[in-house]
This record gives C-alpha cells, structure tokens and sequence, in this order.
C-alpha cells in the first residue's frame, strides 16, 4: 500500500488462502482480496460482504449461497480449494448480461438484495461469471433488480428500469451497450429539478423501444432533458438516423447517439444528424456531453 505520492506504507504477502507469512507496517485493515480484516475478538476474518471468511482454516462460515448449483463442492469451500486459479471477489454473484442485452440475477432468491451493491458482469453466453470478466459495481441495489423484474414480466424481451443516481444509469447504460449485441437508451427526466434516469432495451440489434414505451410500468416524473440510444452496428449511423432526427421534432430534449464500435457520443437533432461527436469512454464523459455533470 502507498500514499498519493508514491510512498510505500504497508507491504503484505500472504499464503493461498490467504495467511500472512511476512508484512511491514499495519496501517490499514485491507489485506487479502483488498477486504477488510476484522480482528475483533481475536477472529481475523475477512469481510467479503455476502460472508465472513477464516484464513486460517481456510473456509467460509456460512453456506455458498449458490451451493445449489454445485452440488459436488462443499457449500463452505473458499474458490473450489483453488486460489491460484480462481477467485471469490464478494462471497456472493450478482448479476450477468448476455451479448443479446438479456439480464440474469445469478443469486439464489434466498440470498437476494443483502449486498450494499451490486455487480454486473459480462459474459460470451454461458451466463458463468469467469475470471477475467468485465464488471461493473453498481450502487443503487433496486436498478438491476428492477429491470430483471420488468423482463420477467415482459416475458424477457423488454428490459427496463428507473433510478435517481445519473451516475449508476450511466454506467449501465455504457456496460449493457458495449457488452451486448442489443440497442440501448438511457434518458433522464426532471422532476422541478429531481432528476430520474431510464435504461432501457428490447434486446434488438437494429431499433429499441420509444422513451414512453421505456418507462411506462416505471415511477418517473418530469420532462424528458436527455434521450440517448446507442447504435451497436459499426456499419450504422454515425449520430441520429431519419428516424431519430424526424422523433426529436416533437421532443425539447438533448439527443445523442452512442457509437459503440468507436465508444463515440454524436449529439443530433431535427435537423443535423451530426451536431458534434465526442469520445466516450467512460459513463462521466456521457455525464459531461450532456450536461449532466
């Protein structure tokens, strides 16, 4: 561990599972994995947020909340008694997105919402999260969640859901586009200043569905400010098609196109289907483009 200018503070190495076998200073409880270490009591336990785990024996102290789905492996077993080659980042999987948008709670209906976040994981369509896969973390726990319940009851082909955090739609809506096959949107409402962001997809590669199709089913409130949908074709419209251009007529709202072959933000209206494009790289310089942050 080092300070903001470089210097080293806390060295640790550890064993497989996790036991220190030599270290410098104790300045801060993060070791192993990053987690925390509770030496409460004398326990010294991990904290990996779904469960506690004991390096010493090196095991959990509570069930695999997936022990279902691995039948043959101990509901208690740390990785599949495989550090080196595996990981366990929280104790716990959340959610998966498959390369034609649809999204997967991968938590048994027990064990759901006790995490203070949730992570969204890509996948090449086993719906397994592998080391190696992209993620990201998600704060606001009823997002996910939401828009799994919405594809359930649409019968999985309309995915959508509501929340206050610009910066959690953002990512999403980011991830979901360059992680998947499908057409995406993200827009945002203001409510006397309360702002609400959709995301929202049908799972198609060429058309996604309307802003008033998006939330309807969804608590949001206010005037649309900003309507952005990617185009996942890298052969399509750089910025707003015919079709976009002629649906901005009748809305005051700031539009965008996200390019997701060249990660590129093309704003666009009714009249120029290219006003101006800048990268996009990151959820904040979509924030930023659109005036957001």
């Amino acid at each position: 561990m080092a300070d903001k200018d470089g210097n080293v503070k806390e060295t640790n190495h550890y064993y497989p599972f996790g036991g220190v076998f030599a270290s410098s200073q104790n300045v801060q409880p993060y070791k192993y994995n990053g987690k925390e270490l509770d030496t409460k009591k004398g326990l010294n336990w991990y904290d990996y947020g779904a469960r506690m785990y004991d390096l010493a024996l090196g095991r959990w102290h509570v069930m695999d909340p997936l022990a279902e789905k691995y039948c043959g492996v101990s509901p208690y077993t740390y990785c599949k008694n495989n550090p080196i080659n595996r990981i366990d980042p929280d104790g716990n999987d959340d959610y998966v997105i498959e390369p034609r948008g649809r999204l997967h709670n991968m938590t048994i209906e027990s064990q759901r919402g006790k995490s203070e976040f949730d992570r969204l994981y890509n996948s090449s369509g086993t719906r397994k999260i592998k080391r190696g896969n992209k993620s990201i973390k998600v704060s606001d726990t009823k997002l996910l969640s939401g828009m799994v319940k919405m594809q359930t009851k649409h019968a999985g082909y309309k995915t959508a859901g509501s929340t206050q955090s610009l910066q959690d739609a953002a990512e999403v809506f980011k991830f979901a586009a360059d992680n998947s096959k499908a057409e995406w949107r993200l827009d945002v409402y203001d409510d006397n200043g309360a702002k609400t962001a959709v995301v929202a997809t049908k799972q198609s590669e060429d058309h996604v569905q309307n802003a008033d199709e998006a939330m309807d089913g969804l608590a949001v409130e206010g005037n649309q400010v900003v309507n952005i949908h990617s185009h996942p074709n890298p052969l399509g419209t750089k910025g707003g098609s015919s079709d976009d251009m002629r649906n901005a007529k009748s809305s005051p709202a700031r539009n965008a196109v996200y390019f997701k072959a060249n990660q590129t933000l093309y704003e666009y209206n009714s009249t120029r289907s290219q006003i101006k494009g800048m990268s996009a790289n990151t959820a904040d310089d979509i924030l930023r483009q659109m005036g957001l942050k």
